[in-house]
């Protein structure tokens, strides 16, 4: 029977949603109905006997109150999810029994399983539906609550869902969600809950809970996929994957991390859990083969193909952890093929873990083999020099220490897989350890068109077992976009490989003789010789022009000094002025030592470079000595540092972790002296190395296929989509052919959607940036609205502002990165010559003004009304640049101000300018403009003197300062609260219901209000008699609207639910 997919009715969704999980999903058709937390309590308390009715344990004696509150009070003690994950991963609680009619086990402390991660779908597990259960209060002024729906896995509430109708939108239970946690509803039993599902009939997400409301990080915000990465376009598809039974035990049980390093409990997304299930459903299949010790078959475990930025850490990780807890491999091996690569790994391993101590990193190949031999070693983590040192043929170890670590069911898993397995190292390992099983991770497999040694990364692991696309990554903003920018340096390339090829100094000398003009002619036509290479009709590759003129014609000082010129002129718009950083990939280590000079020489920005050393003792080694010196003594007077010559490993981690923001350097955002404006690289972190404050990546060398994808995705980490909302490609070394490898890379690598990943040009974005405008200019005109003074009424109105202004704010920002800039209105693209030329309607002034309009709908949505859907990171950024241009105010005020003094000035003068007065300040916040037209209400009367020599800015801080006062004098006179602990109130409080309740705040308040006042306040301010309990619920109302709008007249409280 096919499923309903609309539902405008809540309560009828969630009776289908209960109806599928329990006649059709795995969980128990007895559904627990509006049950209270003590209710709940007595259903854990028999579920907890039942599984642990032995004599050693409760003897058949039921769990007496005492037991059942040191039980509960065992899960409400603990302090944050994280806690209640690792005491549900320990499996057991220790309780001392108090029930006297257990003569055995009295006053005997007893261990209790309370939840088995690994026992899925049979034994002793319970699954249970709780339907509307019942939540009382936990702060006074606040009501009781009914949840929707709690799945419960033995017995415990593990996993909490909220249900809206089809007219709702999945934000609204997202908001929803984070109430119940401001009210504390996640307490008691309830804290239990991991898992929290905001659900639509048409749209889901699920994410792990956060220690509060405010800690809800929405990059860990998940929807839910099919194995393809597909969405689920309904309800059904959720209930019977995501919510059936056995997915929702292994979810808690094996997807879920308590990270160490933050206390932030993390799930898993849909890509990471499938890859996890299907390494896990292979090492099973081989284990069937061999339930021994492997050793009768020479296995290939296969390899995940998930895309750079999509967290493979973290997906390796809990497949080790698994496979080893489950007993499917004595030993998981990570190997990984860099130094820092092992240090970032391992910090994020250790903090992963559920014992730390569990993992083990070798200092040296002896510890390794050591670590190798040692049965309880179960995950190491180690670098591919180590492990390919004790397998090659020059390894001090023989056969018997081979024998002892084969001896075992080892598991090797590589990360960066494309890079480290195709060399002579790894093919030494798969010699030594012939029956062992390797998986590879990699972001860029490597396939049939770029073949290494004949080889593909199939040949080496056997089948793809999950793969996660860059696309994929890009739409669910894992990931962000290029956007790629070619720029030649050469004005007549062509020119100049005719004349070379013709032999021939200058055109003069190409005139005088015809074979050589035939032969410049020949190389001037773009049809006979196009600037790429290509193949003819028998498949011999013909040069281009960029191949014809060679790597000699990039390697020279004239074409590096452009290329910083260039970076120099536009480094303040492409790193968002100096927030965010560059790397610039040479072509070798003598061109990035002579790059680091002409910086030097050109530039004031902050330069390093790193790149590998050598010890041949050549002439270019003397110069790349000369250059190192230079490097590391300039670092370390810029940086106060002490790096020598012999500690270049150091000095890389700490120019990586530099860039990143990372361990000693977390927070240097706020500190420009210490950050790096840009490094110089050749090979170095390139690949594998993750900064999200890396957004621009200027190439001056040529790359193809993994190795570009790998060096490209250093840029499009996702850090806040209005200050990075895509990452920066420049290419300055054959444009024509680097712009045919990125289009044949990422169409290999993106399943042929090679244009998705790419972000629109200036043209395409300033056409968009007028269509959104227009748009938005409609709402307004509709509601009678000038100037964008103030938000319309109606809320659809106000929805549709709300979704059109996200989507214009970002093409803002990706605009000015791009060379976009306000004051200038007309644009035309010589270097685009099919683009129209474009006329931009949008002014700064404008856009000001509705950025406070969408900071309002923020300020609304604190206040109560969560059905605009408001894009959060759009709203962030609004809140953190609320400002007006008030030397813009200032200068049209006084122009208006001298036109009234002046005799001369019409009445139409007049006006314009007063136009102009409101169109400024049309910016402010709707309390401001309201003082605003009040200061110049105030002007028009002569209440203000036109002869006052003050700035507008001077009158709106005196009038806001003096409505303050009146105000806090009217809510004093409703309730009695005294006016100095009014405006302590408002100076400690932000504009947030959640920094209102901090520290008892608004508790506190409460108590101060004179019961009796605050009634005749009701009777003669607004007419309402209320019995005690509506009076608490009017005061509460009162009180958030006053102290999160900074202030207002109570009388502007809107009563009407309560007449």
């Amino acid at each position: 029977m096919a499923i309903p997919h609309e539902f405008t009715d809540e309560a009828a969704f969630e009776n289908a949603v209960v109806t599928a999980l329990t006649q059709n999903h795995g969980w128990s058709k007895k559904v627990l109905y509006s049950p209270t937390e003590h209710d709940l309590i007595e259903n854990w308390a028999e579920i907890v006997f039942e599984n642990n009715n032995t004599p050693e344990r409760l003897n058949n004696f039921p769990l007496s109150q005492v037991e059942k509150d040191t039980l509960a009070q065992e899960i409400a003690g603990l302090t944050t999810p994280n806690a209640v994950h690792r005491l549900l991963q320990g499996k057991e609680v220790t309780l001392r029994r108090n029930n006297p009619a257990d003569k055995r086990n009295h006053d005997q402390s007893i261990q209790l399983t309370i939840f088995d991660p690994a026992e899925v779908a049979g034994g002793d597990s319970t699954y249970q539906v709780a339907q509307q259960p019942r939540f009382g209060k936990k702060i006074d002024v606040e009501s009781d609550r009914r949840g929707d729906i709690v799945l419960l896995i033995w017995g415990l509430p593990l996993i909490h869902i909220e249900l809206k109708s089809s007219t709702q939108t999945v934000d609204k239970a997202i908001i929803q969600l984070q109430r119940y946690m401001d009210q504390q509803v996640f307490t008691g039993l309830m804290n239990a809950v991991q898992i929290m599902v905001a659900m639509t009939p048409d749209d889901m997400r699920y994410f792990a809970r956060p220690v509060s409301a405010d800690a809800l990080n929405h990059d860990f915000v998940f929807h839910w996929t099919d194995q393809n990465n597909d969405y689920f376009p309904d309800w059904g598809g959720v209930a019977r994957t995501f919510l059936s039974i056995p997915h929702a035990h292994r979810l808690i049980g094996n997807y879920i991390i308590a990270d160490g390093a933050d206390e932030v409990l993390k799930v898993l997304r849909p890509y990471q859990i499938y890859a996890v299930s299907r390494i896990i459903e292979r090492i099973t299949e081989i284990n069937a083969l061999d339930d021994d010790n492997w050793s009768r078959h020479t296995h290939k475990g296969g390899y995940i193909w998930h895309t750079t930025g999509s967290g493979k850490t973290m997906t390796s990780f809990k497949a080790a952890d698994l496979l080893a807890r489950m007993k499917l491999a004595e030993k998981v091996i990570f190997v990984l093929d860099r130094i820092e690569l092992s240090d970032q790994s391992m910090k994020e391993y250790r903090n992963f873990a559920a014992d730390p101590d569990e993992l083990h990193e070798p200092r040296s190949s002896h510890e390794l083999v050591k670590f190798m031999k040692a049965p309880h070693k179960r995950l190491i983590v180690t670098s591919l020099h180590k492990l390919g040192k004790i397998c090659g043929d020059e390894s001090q170890y023989g056969e018997a220490d081979f024998a002892k670590m084969r001896d075992q069911r080892i598991l090797f898993v590589f990360d960066e897989a494309h890079r480290s397995t195709f060399g002579e190292m790894f093919s030494d390992i798969k010699r030594r350890f012939p029956h062992s099983v390797f998986i590879g991770f990699t972001g860029t497999p490597i396939k049939d068109k770029n073949r290494r040694k004949d080889s593909m990364t199939v040949d080496l692991f056997g089948e793809e077992l999950h793969s996660y696309a860059i696309t994929h990554g890009m739409r669910d903003k894992n990931v962000l976009e290029f956007d790629t920018i070619g720029v030649d340096t050469f004005e007549n390339l062509r020119e100049q490989v005719a004349l070379r090829e013709a032999d021939a100094a200058d055109l003069d000398e190409v005139m005088a003789d015809e074979k050589k003009r035939a032969i410049f002619d020949r190389y001037m036509d773009e049809e006979l010789v196009p600037m790429t290479s290509s193949t003819d009709e028998n498949d011999k590759v013909v040069k281009g022009i960029e191949q014809l003129a060679g790597s000699s014609a990039w390697d020279n000082p004239d074409h590096r000094r452009e290329v910083v010129r260039y970076i120099f002129k536009h480094w303040t718009r492409r790193s968002r002025g100096g927030e965010l950083h560059a790397m610039l990939a040479a072509d070798s280590v003598p061109e990035a030592i002579d790059y680091y000079r002409l910086f030097k020489a050109l530039t004031d920005l902050d330069v390093t470079a790193v790149f590998a050393d050598e010890t041949e003792h050549t002439k270019s080694s003397l110069e790349r000595d000369k250059g190192l010196r230079e490097i590391l003594k300039d670092y370390n007077a810029r940086y106060d540092k002490s790096f020598a010559r012999d500690q270049l490993v150091e000095f890389k981690r700490d120019v990586s972790n530099r860039l990143a923001h990372k361990e000693a350097y977390k927070g240097i955002e706020s500190k420009p002296k210490e950050q790096i404006d840009l490094v110089i690289v050749v090979d170095q972190l390139l690949t594998g190395y993750d900064s999200k404050w890396l957004n621009t990546l200027y190439f001056d060398r040529v790359f193809t296929y993994d190795r570009l994808v790998q060096a490209f995705s250093r840029t499009n980490r996702v850090l806040d989509n209005h200050l990075k909302p895509h990452g920066i490609i420049v290419y300055f070394r054959m444009v024509n052919t680097m712009a045919e490898n990125i289009d044949e890379a990422f169409d290999l690598y993106s399943g042929s959607h090679g244009d998705q990943v790419f972000v629109d040009k200036l043209p395409q974005v300033l056409a968009t940036i007028n269509k959104l405008y227009g748009s938005i200019g409609e709402v307004f005109q509709s509601a009678g609205i000038n100037d964008f003074e103030r938000l319309p009424d109606d809320k659809e109105s106000r929805k549709k502002f709300a979704l059109t202004f996200a989507d214009l704010s970002r093409a803002v920002q990706t605009a000015l990165i791009q060379g976009f800039v306000w004051g200038q209105s007309h644009y035309e693209f010589p270097e685009l010559p099919d683009e129209p030329k474009v006329d931009v309607e949008l002014n700064e002034t404008s856009y000001e003004a509705l950025m406070a309009r969408y900071g309002e709908l923020g300020s609304d949505s604190e206040a109560g009304d969560d059905d605009i859907p408001l894009d959060l990171s759009t709203l962030a950024v609004v809140n953190q640049t609320k400002r007006i241009d008030f030397e813009y105010l200032d200068a049209k005020f006084e122009k208006y101000r001298q036109a009234l003094k002046s005799v001369d000035a019409s009445v139409d003068e007049h006006e314009r300018l007063l136009e102009e007065v409101r169109t400024a300040y049309a910016a402010l916040s709707q309390e401001d403009q309201d003082i605003a037209r009040e200061i110049v209400s105030d002007i028009q009367s002569g209440v203000i003197s036109v002869h006052t020599d003050k700035k507008f800015q001077e009158y709106l801080r005196e009038y806001k300062v003096a409505r303050q006062d009146r105000n806090t004098q009217l809510l004093h006179e409703a309730t009695n609260i005294p006016v100095s602990k009014i405006n302590e109130m408002l100076d400690v409080c932000g504009d947030t219901q959640a920094s209102l309740y901090e520290f008892t705040r608004f508790q506190n308040m409460f108590k101060m209000v004179d019961a009796h006042v605050f009634d005749d306040w009701l009777k003669t301010s607004k007419g309402l008699d209320l019995p005690p309990f509506f009076q608490r619920s009017a005061l509460t109302e009162i009180l958030e609207q006053f102290f999160i709008r900074g202030g207002m007249d109570p009388k502007e409280w809107d009563a009407s639910r309560f007449e």
